[in-house]
């Protein structure tokens, strides 16, 4: 079927934007699973060398709420790494926990698409004292932003940034100590928001236009298996009056 025959049908149909929403929740997601939309929950042991300039060197956290309550954490009590829904704590030797080695704990979720995501959230001590700690962002590796925080009041940082990622990309927060272990308990969360995943908007552009039907007029003249809107392994015109319908329909 040449694309030129069905879009002289919908030339007329009006373009349709996509709103942004919020795809990832970094409290609202938290839980007992490893994974689940998107979030993982680790560290990186700077020690061996890992780094999150090295995404490839994250390690899981091994245990929740063995000697943390409703926290990741590595075995034992022998460290002070752990991740709750709202707090990171990193680790160095000291405060009761001697550890010899240097943890920086990560959040990590991994992206299911492609595109400019927004990240809100805030960033705070949750213990005032000692020398506090430094809190980033990295994507892909890239640390995005760096924020160092206070050791005698409250920094309340109200954070708002855009990234770009591609389908797997991961998005970080890390959280790594100074010169000590002491009051180094942080506040820091995420709300990522994009475009919501649409099955008509072949162009991945955040919009429906006439260039999304040919782009899904060429992968079902080539049998791509994303033009077989109706799934059931064939290409034939059942296929085109489904994706018509999902172009209309739109993307909230």
């Amino acid at each position: 079927m040449q694309r030129s025959i069905l879009s002289l049908g919908i030339l007329a149909m009006s373009a349709h934007t996509l709103h942004a929403e919020i795809i990832a929740d970094s409290e609202a997601d938290f839980g007992a699973i490893q994974g689940v939309n998107g979030w993982f929950y680790g560290y990186y042991h700077i020690s061996e060398g890992d780094s999150p300039t090295n995404p490839a060197s994250f390690r899981q956290l091994e245990v929740f709420g063995g000697d943390l309550i409703n926290a990741w954490n590595r075995p034992g009590s022998s460290d002070w790494a752990s991740i709750t829904d709202r707090t990171f704590h990193p680790h160095l030797p000291g405060a009761g926990r001697n550890d010899p080695n240097e943890y920086w704990i990560s959040r990590r979720w991994v992206s299911d698409r492609s595109g400019t995501l927004n990240i809100t959230g805030l960033i705070d001590e949750a213990d005032l004292g000692g020398d506090s700690v430094n809190a980033s962002i990295y994507v892909d590796g890239i640390e995005t932003v760096k924020y160092q925080l206070s050791t005698v009041i409250n920094s309340m940082i109200e954070y708002d940034i855009d990234v770009a990622v591609s389908a797997g990309s991961t998005i970080e927060l890390v959280v790594s100590p100074r010169l000590n272990i002491f009051f180094d308990g942080t506040v820091f969360t995420a709300i990522i928001e994009g475009d919501p995943l649409c099955a008509a908007d072949f162009t991945g552009d955040g919009s429906l236009d006439i260039f999304d039907v040919f782009a899904f007029l060429d992968a079902f003249n080539a049998m791509d298996p994303g033009a077989d809107f109706t799934g059931d392994g064939s290409f034939d015109i059942f296929d085109v009056f489904a994706y018509l319908d999902a172009f209309n329909a739109g993307c909230a």
